[in-house]
């Protein structure tokens, strides 16, 4: 059975319509499940790093019950201790954190984590997603 191609542009406008800046595998991450981040550089909040060409690194950390912005990996700008994401195609790039307690150094087992918080920037740091993204964990 063929679906008419009425049927196939609607369903790629709605797929579009609630694309996002960042999304992650699984769709929905809980704290003890193994994430990879997808950063779409055509959407909304990435317009400066849109055709950008360069490594794109996360600025990361978490939000959990006992602050914001918890656990941050390395130093703004520094790009010899924040993770590089892997380009997937010209405006699409990954960023595998695996377990988030692992990746995060989230050692105390009373912390939870709430959000993954993350702006990816250029090398240079010039150019970043804005604002700030948090994904939700669940």
């Amino acid at each position: 059975m063929k679906f008419p191609s009425i049927v196939l542009t609607a369903i790629f406008f709605i797929t579009n319509s609630f694309a996002q800046v960042a999304t992650t595998l699984p769709e929905f991450p809980t704290e003890g499940d193994s994430i990879v981040v997808f950063l779409d550089t055509t959407q909304p909040g990435a317009e400066e790093l849109f055709n950008y060409s360069g490594t794109i690194y996360a600025h990361t950390g978490v939000n959990t019950n006992f602050g914001d912005w918890q656990h941050v990996i390395g130093d703004w700008g520094n790009n010899q201790n924040q993770p590089a994401l892997t380009r997937l195609d010209a405006n699409l790039y990954k960023l595998t954190i695996g377990f988030q307690r692992e990746f995060y150094t989230v050692l105390d087992p009373n912390e939870h984590i709430n959000q993954l918080a993350i702006v990816f920037r250029s090398v240079d740091a010039s150019l970043q997603t804005r604002p700030d993204i948090f994904i939700d964990i669940f």
